[in-house]
């Protein structure tokens, strides 16, 4: 009888699911205006993850000077302030990654691109669904400086949902049909014979 339950409580695990996923997506580039706002929307449908981790990146991020730029990341009602003026007087020209475990903070950030810490946690999405639309935001706010992002993206892992399809409730009856038959088959097999 404790193989029939152990066969069942993995039957159940491996219908439910739960296993980690990752996946990137990703956004167009933009010009950035002088003292001026711009961004870039992509939306993401499909199967439904929920958010254990976000990674953001920019790619070929190109200005006259990090400190006019004010760089957000927003999501289901939520916005997370990658960098409000930082990075000093330097120029940014490179892909620079956002991720709450870089070693870099983000008031260092330079010239030639790296791996760097977000001023606000990027964590504030995990537990949130991937579905839905993603936006980068940045507002150059003070003037005689002009800018280009070629591209962004996001990298995410995540948790699939633990309830089931509907397909995967009757694959489910079915396995635990089989397993209660096995088990009573055992039993009438070693039942002892009366004389």
């Amino acid at each position: 009888m404790k193989k029939v339950l152990v066969a069942a409580a993995a039957l159940a695990a491996v219908m439910f699911g739960g296993s980690a996923q990752a996946a990137s997506f990703g956004g167009s580039g933009f010009a950035i205006p002088d003292v001026g706002t711009a961004s870039s929307t992509f939306t993401v449908g499909g199967a439904d993850v929920s958010l254990s981790d976000v990674n953001v990146t920019l790619f070929g991020l190109s200005h006259t000077f990090w400190n006019d730029l004010d760089i957000s990341l927003s999501h289901g009602g939520k916005t997370v302030w990658l960098t409000t003026d930082n990075g000093g007087s330097a120029d940014p020209n490179g892909d620079y990654t956002f991720d709450d475990q870089a070693l870099a903070a983000v008031t260092t950030l330079g010239v030639s691109g790296g791996v760097f810490q977000s001023e606000e946690l990027l964590s504030a999405f995990n537990g949130m669904s991937l579905l839905g639309d993603w936006t980068l935001t940045i507002t150059d706010d003070l003037g005689a400086d002009f800018g280009n992002l070629q591209g962004w993206g996001i990298t995410v892992d995540g948790v699939t949902s633990a309830v089931p399809e509907p397909a995967t409730w009757a694959m489910m009856i079915i396995g635990f049909g089989a397993v209660g038959s096995m088990a009573r088959s055992s039993r009438r097999k070693r039942a002892p014979a009366f004389a």
